[in-house]
């Protein structure tokens, strides 16, 4: 549904003018540092509590990861003391648990590198955190995660750490 390809008939969306709309995003943007010039440091702080607490299972599961890989290794070494079945059954376990541990190792880095990403764009929209008086192209990517048109009067938008300003006029 989009109203280039079907028309008003297709898209029930409101439309705001782009003038209006980079009037809209300036003042919400200002307001944003005015009203909440401290809450980008407590989005940081816990964003890098968050990053501690991943370091930590991070470090958890890697530990087990090598004490996985020292059991299979004794396993192996010691071919005479288990059955074919009960050796089969064992390695089959260990793998299993290494292959779900080393999945769980890639999703915790990934979100440290998410939330290291999310740190630096918060650095960013805090050094601008002044007044701005003309829509920026630039200063708006660095600082608005993203904007919703809730009516053609109405926009909400998204400042960096989550702070979340609607405005009209």
């Amino acid at each position: 549904r989009n109203r280039l390809d079907g028309g008003k008939e297709r898209c029930d969306s409101p439309t705001v003018h782009e003038n209006r709309l980079h009037e809209l995003i300036v003042k919400a943007i200002n307001a944003a540092f005015a009203e909440h010039s401290t809450k980008p440091d407590t989005y940081l702080h816990d964003i890098q509590t968050a990053i501690m607490v991943n370091e930590r299972e991070i470090c958890g599961v890697s530990e087990r990861l090598d004490e996985l890989i020292k059991q299979r290794e004794s396993m192996l070494e010691d071919l005479t003391s288990l059955s074919s079945e009960v050796l089969g059954e064992n390695l089959k376990k260990l793998h299993t648990e290494e292959k779900a541990l080393k999945c769980r190792l890639d999703e915790l880095k990934t979100e440290n590198d998410d939330f290291r990403f999310k740190i630096h764009k918060a650095s960013v929209a805090m050094q601008l955190s002044g007044d701005i008086s003309v829509f920026d192209d630039k200063t708006v990517r660095k600082v608005v995660e993203r904007i919703m048109v809730e009516s053609n009067r109405e926009v909400a938008v998204e400042i960096v750490g989550g702070i979340i300003i609607r405005v009209s006029g």
